[in-house]
């Protein structure tokens, strides 16, 4: 049996506002938080891009230097030495 000030759905109308106004706080509470994650995301995203292209451009910069390769303790030969070892690890040795 309804109540006098109650509409059909059995709640007064400053209960149905304020159900509402609570749902909306909660909603825009979790879009401004996904917001922000997703904004956090692709700041990881942008820094993760330099710095592979930091390694890359390093990387290119190496193969194209002997003198690099020497300073870190490599000769010039490692490129042979690791395409015997491939051929060895190939025949089973």
């Amino acid at each position: 049996m309804m109540h006098v000030g109650e509409g059909p759905g059995g709640d007064p109308k400053s209960t149905r506002h304020e159900l509402w106004a609570r749902f909306r706080s909660a909603i825009d509470e979790f879009y401004a938080r996904r917001k922000e994650h997703f904004a956090h995301v692709e700041r990881e995203r942008e820094d993760n891009l330099r710095r592979k292209k930091h390694l890359v451009s390093r990387a290119e910069s190496l193969a194209s230097s002997n003198e690099e390769m020497s300073v870190l303790g490599y000769d010039a030969k490692m490129p042979a030495h690791r395409s015997s070892r491939a051929r060895r690890r190939a025949h089973g040795n």
